[in-house]
C-alpha cells in the first residue's frame, strides 16, 4: 500500500509516461457524427498515434477526459474514414503506433 502522501499526490500535467509501440490504449466506445473516435481505456499523452488491431493508422489522441482511473480518449482520424470502416472499429482495442 502507498503511503498517504504519495496516494494523494496531485497529477502533474505532462507527467503521463509515453506508452510503448504496440501497447493497448483502449477500446472504441463511440463514433461521433463528425468521425471522431472515442476510446475508453488508459491515460496516454495527447498526440499519441493510434492504430487498429490490423496495423492501420487511425489517428492521433487529441483529448483525454473523464475519470482518472479509466479515461476517455478522443482520437481524430488523419483523414475522413468511410462510415463502414468506422463502424468496424466499434468494440475493437486500438494500440499505440510507432513514429513510422
Amino acid at each position: 500500500m502507498k503511503p498517504i502522501n504519495q496516494a494523494l499526490k496531485p497529477s502533474v500535467p505532462g507527467s503521463v509516461q509515453r506508452p510503448l509501440e504496440g501497447e493497448d490504449v483502449g477500446t472504441v466506445a463511440l463514433i461521433t457524427a463528425d468521425g471522431t473516435v472515442i476510446l475508453r481505456g488508459r491515460e496516454v499523452p495527447e498526440g499519441t498515434l493510434v492504430e487498429s488491431p490490423h496495423g492501420r493508422f487511425i489517428g492521433r489522441v487529441t483529448k483525454v477526459f473523464g475519470p482518472v482511473r479509466r479515461p476517455y480518449l478522443s482520437v481524430r482520424p488523419r483523414k475522413p474514414m468511410a462510415p463502414g470502416d468506422l463502424l468496424r472499429l466499434m468494440g475493437q482495442s486500438l494500440s499505440v503506433r510507432g513514429r513510422g
